[in-house]
């Protein structure tokens, strides 16, 4: 009966370990042809007119350009191909409204972004279809 015991404690030990290595390998990090991994980069979907600037830092602006106004926003690259976009906020470093989010595949050259949830366009675009211009 002593063995069985042992036994028991090693399946659980052993189920646990399981566990514990599918949740930490289960999550995916971001593509490494993700936008930020691009120092000095510009990238720019031509309709609606949108423009994602890289700097030498891994630091990132997005633009809005809708007739001739200029309006930021934060894109946020999420783990896998997660994506959302939101208004700054009245208060410093935060976050105000949804504006879309989605999925994005990438390229070294261009990634394209799948909307799921729209609050900015009333559903008149599905993809923004971005490409890296320098």
């Amino acid at each position: 009966m002593h063995i069985t015991l042992k036994n028991k404690m090693a399946l659980r030990i052993g189920a646990l370990l399981l566990m514990l290595t599918i949740i930490l390998t289960g999550c995916s990090r971001l593509s490494k042809n993700c936008p930020i991994y691009f120092p000095n980069s510009k990238w720019v979907c031509e309709d609606p007119h949108i423009e994602l600037v890289v700097d030498g830092q891994q630091r990132y602006r997005t633009t809005l350009i809708e007739d001739g106004k200029e309006k930021q926003f934060f894109l946020g690259f999420r783990f896998g191909d997660g994506i959302e976009a939101s208004e700054f906020g009245d208060e410093p470093f935060s976050m105000g409204k949804t504006l879309f989010r989605g999925s994005a595949k990438y390229k070294q050259d261009s990634f394209t972004i799948k909307i799921r949830e729209d609050n900015l366009w009333n559903g008149a675009y599905s993809k923004l279809i971005f490409t890296r211009v320098e």
